[in-house]
């Protein structure tokens, strides 16, 4: 029976296919894309254990974008995201018509996502193929977070970063040296490097999403309830597609007559505001040291050469939750909401503030817009992506 086996050529044989699924990864890398892309869905994110490349997204702006065209990339959050409007309705559609065929707008905003989040990345990554670019993202009073990102999506900059898609300056990759030093200090950190750090001469990961995106889904997952309309389970993530909702107004209407979750969302911006404001004094006093370190986190963020071509997007929650709060604390979060952007403009970024004159009519919830605040914020940032533009000569 061993003579039958023959060890040596068995395990020969098992070599073999590794490397040629290695070589395999590598070659889909260079063409897996999302087709008939509007933006980041539940069958293709973490929520359905879909973990996207960042090639699948830098191929998909390729084949959507044109490096005559101005590329303007929006990150940040579910509320760039969209969340609280249909695919054919999202804000950035809206930014789309308004900037022109000159322009083209790419949705790479996330669920929880932040300014250094999945688009943060892409932004650093495509700024080196494309010349004319502009990244849209929204900004938080509370600083940026990580320069890697939030979870579940901070194995996303370490896969650019070990597969080269961005080069970053002296003062950046002394940052990034400092945060492996710090994570693998942690057993979650540790796996995090080494993982993105095989895969990046692996391609494990460029072969499984390939595989899992046009044929077959190896991992059970129940799919949710909306969101998708192709139901089997192990079914190719090419056949899900966002659902529209005919009656967005009538899910907004039932949104707002939940009463446990209007009470919890605004008791939270209260704590919120209590957060970053001494309320003791006769004036709000705002807490220098937590804006120090929230600005510091802006410096960390991006280096300066990126910031002129940033737009930090401050937006203020529902009014009519804010409204619900003492008459000193709604003072107080509009002092927050005009440090932040002080401080972001203060660093060089192009900071807006936007939504402190919305009606309730233009939230979805106290957080997400409705289509008529998204076309809002469209007008907003289509005015300052044009500055943008001029400023940096690309018009």
């Amino acid at each position: 029976m061993i003579e039958v086996l023959r060890p040596k050529l068995f395990f020969a044989g098992i070599l073999l296919g590794f490397l040629a699924c290695c070589f395999l990864g590598y070659g889909v890398s260079k063409k897996a894309r999302f087709t008939h892309y509007t933006r980041l869905f539940n069958a293709i994110s973490p929520r359905m254990q879909y973990y996207p490349t960042t090639q699948e997204f830098l191929n998909t702006a390729d084949h959507l974008a044109s490096k005559e065209k101005i590329l303007v990339l929006i990150g940040g959050s579910s509320v760039f995201r969209g969340s609280g409007q249909n695919p054919e309705e999202t804000w950035t559609n809206e930014l789309q018509r308004l900037l022109g065929n000159q322009y083209t707008v790419l949705n790479y905003a996330v669920d929880g996502g932040g300014l250094t989040t999945v688009g943060a990345v892409l932004f650093r990554a495509l700024s080196e193929r494309y010349k004319k670019i502009i990244f849209v993202s929204t900004a938080t009073p509370g600083g940026s977070g990580p320069v890697d990102g939030v979870e579940p999506y901070g194995y996303f900059f370490w896969e650019a970063y070990y597969k080269r898609l961005f080069h970053p300056d002296e003062i950046e990759l002394k940052r990034i040296h400092n945060m492996q030093k710090e994570q693998i200090k942690t057993a979650s950190g540790l796996e995090k490097q080494i993982a993105n750090y095989l895969d990046s001469f692996l391609y494990f990961r460029n072969l499984w999403n390939w595989v899992s995106y046009r044929s077959v889904f190896s991992i059970w997952v129940d799919p949710p309830n909306t969101d998708t309309a192709y139901r089997k389970p192990f079914g190719p993530r090419r056949y899900y597609k966002e659902e529209s909702h005919p009656d967005l107004i009538s899910i907004r209407e039932a949104v707002r007559k939940d009463q446990a979750r209007f009470d919890n969302e605004w008791k939270g911006y209260g704590e919120m505001v209590r957060y970053f404001v001494s309320l003791k004094e006769t004036e709000p006093k705002l807490d220098q040291k937590l804006f120090s370190e929230a600005s510091n986190s802006f410096v960390e963020a991006f280096t300066p050469s990126y910031r002129s071509k940033i737009v930090c997007v401050v937006l203020s929650l529902n009014r009519k939750h804010i409204s619900m709060l003492p008459k000193k604390m709604q003072e107080a979060y509009d002092l927050i909401l005009q440090r932040t952007q002080k401080d972001l403009s203060s660093l060089g970024y192009h900071a807006i503030l936007v939504g402190q004159d919305y009606s309730p009519d233009d939230f979805f919830d106290g957080t997400h817009l409705y289509v008529t605040g998204g076309n809002k914020v469209a007008a907003a940032v289509a005015t300052e992506v044009r500055n943008i533009a001029l400023a940096n000569h690309y018009v």
